[in-house]
């Protein structure tokens, strides 16, 4: 930036960080402007120079002290003032709305990343029940035959162990199957499997982090007989309150408050057990 430079760019302001207590206040406006670059405080000034009305109030206010700049100071610091102000918060909002560009940008990053991701793993199970002794792709075939779907161990693409071993333990299985078809067949009919004696088998979807977040988050705010309201389908959150009704998909934090805040208008308070409205 040249010295004649009038563009100011507040991107480059480098701000002393202070703790705020609960009882603080908002620091004096001079100490605000003392925080600014002294070369971005100079452009601004000579930007509200150009001001014919205000150099016209400048030149009226020394003339008014007999020239004296030791008395005009503080009548001249108040008179500019407002227009250095005004032109910070301007830069401050412009700067403002390119921040919530890139939030909204990194957002809808992530999203597409949580979507390849959940596309991928369509392909996959997890499988609990199989002990560490066992072959995991031929108990995944009889799992399979519990369903009477016929399955070989070449449908399975690959499948191993969650998790470091633990003694004692059975690590789940995660499965990747060749056609989706197969996988969709034996997630479609998991709740019908006929459990051998003394044996659990449990198949569940192989879901993103993400979505395993927003499921538990809301389970944790609704009571036990209310958990299974949602649920997780195809790799997303739905959640519902009764059977007839159409899922709400769940896909962000700010979804989980909106349903909330619905069952409250409501008054369906009564299956909700930990939940705060946001403020603000």
């Amino acid at each position: 930036m040249s010295s004649h430079s009038t563009k100011t760019d507040l991107s480059s302001i480098n701000l002393v960080q202070h703790r705020r207590g609960p009882k603080s206040l908002l620091k004096p406006i001079e100490q605000v402007i003392e925080l600014i670059n002294q070369q971005m405080v100079m452009g601004i000034i000579r930007e509200c120079l150009k001001d014919e009305s205000l150099k016209n109030d400048i030149n009226e206010i020394v003339i008014q002290n007999n020239g004296s700049v030791d008395k005009s100071s503080e009548s001249l610091g108040q008179l500019l003032l407002k227009p250095i102000l005004d032109t910070v918060n301007d830069q401050l909002h412009t700067i403002n709305i390119q921040l919530q560009k890139q939030q909204q940008d990194q957002r809808n990053i992530e999203a597409k990343l949580d979507d390849i991701e959940r596309r991928s793993r369509s392909y996959n199970l997890r499988f609990y029940g199989i002990k560490e002794d066992e072959h995991i792709k031929k108990q995944i075939v009889n799992i399979a035959s519990l369903l009477n779907i016929s399955l070989s161990v070449y449908d399975i693409e690959a499948a191993h162990r969650l998790g470091p071993r633990q003694s004692g333990m059975h690590r789940g299985v995660i499965a990747r199957f060749y056609s989706r078809e197969v996988r969709y067949a034996l997630l479609a009919s998991r709740k019908l499997i006929k459990q051998p004696n003394g044996r659990k088998f449990y198949i569940l979807e192989d879901c993103t982090s993400k979505t395993v977040s927003l499921y538990n988050s809301v389970r944790a705010k609704l009571d036990d007989n209310c958990k299974h309201h949602v649920y997780i389908r195809n790799g997303h959150v739905l959640y519902k309150t009764k059977k007839e009704d159409k899922p709400t998909l769940i896909s962000t934090a700010e979804d989980i408050d909106t349903i909330f805040h619905t069952i409250l208008s409501d008054h369906s308070d009564s299956i909700i057990l930990n939940y705060t409205q946001p403020t603000g």
